[in-house]
């Protein structure tokens, strides 16, 4: 074990929620982070009993963000780094209990009156971006929850409904791009992303309809095909299930 730095602020502290996101603590890796302003998974979460929560990075304890949340105020964690703002005047609230979500873009929080609270985290830590390097950060996370199962809510709180249309895209791009194997692993879950980014925008709504049909007749499919076999294994008749499934993939529109 080496001891990378250490804090003196502990006894002020009233919650600390860590991230869950791995992350590569090389020079290399953390400059690249640095330079496209993507910070998931390298901050970690402080409650004061002042009321304030801020965001310090995981290696250097350096503040990245800090939100007052005594003043009953909806800013974003992050949206001026290491800058304190200015409370307003009111009974003093601290988190007694904290918690990221699996992309640390949510902090959920319990206060000292029992109510639960939830803050989005800014990817950039409330840092301006172009478009393109925002669609990037939420492609990239999206990409994640696909491939290692995790529940991506927290990264739909970040997608404006004017980004749905070139996410999806996007997306569905790169799933092309993977070799046949990962794509059959992968067939339902980017049918589930696709329907939950869909329910963002008005413009794209009535196809989140269209994405949950074809995710129910892929389960139906699923479950003719471990049911119901041919009675000669050899037979050129092919079963429900499999004649389901061909219609499923001739249907590109969704």
């Amino acid at each position: 074990w080496r001891i990378l730095s250490a804090t003196n602020d502990l006894d002020r502290v009233s919650a600390v929620a860590l991230p869950k996101l791995p992350i590569s603590i090389s020079n290399t890796d953390l400059k690249v982070a640095s330079d496209t302003k993507f910070f998931p998974g390298l901050g970690l979460a402080l409650a004061f009993h002042d009321g304030s929560i801020q965001i310090l990075h995981r290696l250097s304890l350096h503040t990245m963000g800090v939100f007052y949340g005594s003043s009953g105020s909806s800013q974003r964690v992050g949206e001026e780094p290491a800058i304190k703002r200015q409370r307003a005047g009111g009974p003093t609230l601290h988190f007694k209990a904290l918690q990221f979500s699996w992309t640390s873009l949510a902090l959920v929080g319990v206060d000292n009156h029992g109510k639960l609270h939830m803050l989005r985290v800014s990817p950039s830590m409330g840092q301006m971006l172009d478009i393109n390097t925002s669609l990037r950060h939420l492609l990239f996370l999206l990409e994640y929850c696909m491939v290692t199962g995790y529940d991506w809510w927290d990264v739909l709180l970040h997608a404006q409904p004017s980004m749905v249309h070139n996410l999806l895209e996007k997306l569905h791009e790169e799933y092309m791009r993977q070799n046949q194997a990962l794509q059959q692993v992968l067939s339902t879950r980017i049918v589930a992303v696709k329907a939950s980014l869909c329910k963002l925008s008005s413009a794209t709504a009535a196809r989140a309809c269209d994405f949950h049909a074809k995710l129910l007749l892929i389960a139906i499919s699923s479950t003719l095909k471990s049911l119901l076999r041919p009675h000669v294994l050899n037979t050129p008749d092919k079963s429900p299930g499999d004649r389901l499934s061909e219609i499923c993939a001739k249907n590109t529109d969704t």
